[in-house]
């Protein structure tokens, strides 16, 4: 998640994102403490061929991104998901608020670092699409 790329990216790359189609109903409540607002923080994957069970370990529901972030305030969730061309990923976490995402990453530093390297062998590019606020 750290934006490097292998390869440049076309504008046939480009992904459009309907935030009308992310499901706030399934944020785990329990760990906002106020829901005065939603953040979401949105990546863009070319995973390599072979590559595809590993990064999915790594990046989904029960992976090493998921248990770092669950141990900081404001998380409120990760999707992974898989595009119908081959090795396509993006994958949108949700945060209360982008100040309690910032205060993560300014925490979560040298963990950040580790997690990101290994799944850097996994890919041949990333992007960040975007940090976003719901608009409620």
């Amino acid at each position: 998640m750290s934006g490097t790329t292998k390869s440049d990216a076309t504008k046939s790359d480009t992904v459009k994102i309907d935030t009308k189609k992310i499901d706030t109903k399934k944020i785990d409540t329990k760990k906002i403490d106020t829901m005065q607002s939603l953040h979401v923080v949105a990546w863009e994957y070319d995973v390599d061929v072979g590559a595809e069970g590993a990064f999915e370990a790594l990046y989904g529901p029960g992976g090493d991104w998921v248990g770092l972030f669950s141990a900081y305030p404001g998380y409120a969730g990760t999707e992974l998901l898989r595009d119908e061309r081959p090795n396509d990923y993006i994958t949108i976490d949700r945060w209360a608020s982008a100040a309690e995402y910032a205060a993560f990453r300014l925490s979560a530093q040298v963990a950040y670092a580790a997690i990101d390297a290994r799944g850097d062998r996994l890919m041949l590019s990333e992007r960040r699409i975007g940090s976003f606020d719901v608009v409620e």
